[in-house]
């Protein structure tokens, strides 16, 4: 085996950052308080989130529903750990928006 496979391979294998990420798992129920618009009274969003560990233990995927503005609300995120950049890495998409959110 090449050491350039090699190196692919230990950087494609779940490491101890993902499992620093293991107490997000779990199905959990929201609450939270969204302002509208500065100066506004707040607006209360409750909802639950289901986070399962996918793809071998590389991401969490979070499927998140509930309510926000008084509409129905949907939003779905991956989190995880990038090994070969040393970064956390996260996904967020939702049904407010057409806009896919990438952050590390």
């Amino acid at each position: 085996m090449s050491p350039e496979l090699a190196r692919e391979l230990e950087m494609g294998t779940p490491g101890p950052e993902h499992q620093q990420l293991a107490p997000l798992a779990g199905s959990w129920e929201t609450a939270a308080r969204v302002w509208p618009v500065p100066g506004a009274d707040p607006e209360p969003s409750a909802g639950t989130a289901t986070v399962q560990w996918t793809l071998g233990g590389r991401f969490l995927r979070e499927e998140f529903r509930g309510t926000a503005m008084g509409q129905p609300f949907q939003g779905y995120s991956m989190l995880g750990y990038d090994r070969a950049r040393r970064v956390f890495v996260y996904t967020w998409a939702d049904s407010l928006s057409t806009s896919l959110t990438v952050s590390e």
